[in-house]
């Protein structure tokens, strides 16, 4: 058997913003890169994704604050025999 090597990346940032006394926005973003190297192997598998957040904050009163966001992921794999590229078995 040949040996491997995992590599992993990550970047992320995170932002607040206060645009008035009672609202609160905020944002976030990330990437993730792994990469499998395999001796003997002509093509090794690996995985991307990237995904962000938004939301807000609105202070409605002293005790009350209504809040929401969404948030998206796209993920993908460049390796043919990956699951992920593969499908369900």
């Amino acid at each position: 058997a040949g040996s491997a090597e995992l590599s992993v990346a990550q970047w992320s940032s995170l932002v607040f913003w206060r645009p008035r006394s009672d609202l609160t926005v905020s944002a976030s973003a990330r990437a993730l890169a792994l990469r499998e190297e395999s001796e003997g192997s002509a093509q090794s598998p690996s995985l991307d994704s990237a995904g962000g957040t938004l939301g807000a904050s609105w202070e409605l009163s002293r005790n009350l604050r209504l809040a929401g966001n969404a948030s998206a992921t796209i993920a993908w794999t460049s390796a043919a025999d990956a699951p992920a590229a593969r499908g369900a078995e």
